[in-house]
């Protein structure tokens, strides 16, 4: 007997589902709901203050949304258990550590924490996994070296690492390369869309940097307290939504690349 049932769709990676948020009764983000698939590279862009940096703190539950609801794989955010999942890279990093006095590879061990949990020994597989990550972002050779000898785009490569090694299926960064020099920049994405593709990691990438998210992104969301669009690089760039986002003086010239 042939089998009638078709294949269960498989859940979005990231859903939200109406999310808004406000702070002393001045709404930050209001009736925002998307779904982001598994593998996808999604491109965050907005204005400042238009609520990029707390809608990624709503994603990742480090605060609460007025109302509205997170589902991670299907799963409600309050009850997702497994947040070693969720990989994440936040803000001017890059400027941070630099007189802390632990070595890259320290460093990089503390991300395995979230998967293993407080004072506990490290296994062999843990261990695999921190050498792991160290190896897919390149910085074998600055193991032993002090976080403040590392120049920015070296910083930030090591902060990624401490991501992955607890082995997340999401990364989720916040403005990275905020801090960072141009051609130390362009390294970096071409990193972030080889982990992208070569491992398959959900990437959602909060940037400024318009030019390089629409040619690095897969799709693109524009958030300016409200969802302006949601879709594929070239469905943004039209002079309407950059209007919604940045006002009416603006213009933008797209680099080949």
């Amino acid at each position: 007997m042939k089998d009638k049932l078709k294949e269960k769709k498989k859940a979005p990676a990231i859903e939200a589902i109406n999310i808004n948020f406000q702070y002393n009764d001045t709404p930050v983000i209001e009736n925002v709901s998307f779904a982001i698939g598994a593998g996808e590279y999604l491109g965050i862009i907005g204005p400042n203050g238009g609520g990029k940096t707390t809608l990624i703190k709503i994603l990742l539950g480090l605060i609460q949304p007025s109302f509205g609801e997170v589902r991670i794989f299907g799963t409600p955010l309050e009850k997702f258990k497994n947040q070693s999942v969720l990989g994440y890279v936040p803000q001017k990093i890059a400027h941070g550590g630099s007189a802390f006095p632990a070595t890259v590879e320290e460093v990089v061990r503390t991300g395995r924490i979230a998967r293993i949990g407080i004072l506990k020994n490290f296994q062999p597989s843990d261990d695999r996994a921190v050498e792991s990550a160290i190896k897919i972002a390149g910085i074998e050779k600055l193991r032993n070296k002090r976080i403040g000898q590392l120049s920015g785009g070296q910083r930030q490569r090591v902060f990624i690492a401490r991501a992955l090694a607890g082995e997340p299926k999401i990364l989720i960064l916040d403005e990275p390369t905020v801090g960072v020099d141009i051609s130390a920049q362009e390294k970096f994405y071409s990193f972030i869309t080889d982990l992208n593709k070569t491992y398959g990691l959900t990437i959602l990438f909060v940037s400024h940097d318009i030019d390089v998210i629409a040619h690095e992104a897969s799709s693109v969301m524009c958030l300016n307290r409200t969802l302006i669009s949601h879709g594929p690089p070239k469905s943004f760039l039209t002079e309407a939504n950059l209007k919604k986002i940045y006002g009416k003086n603006v213009s933008f010239l797209l680099h080949d690349h």
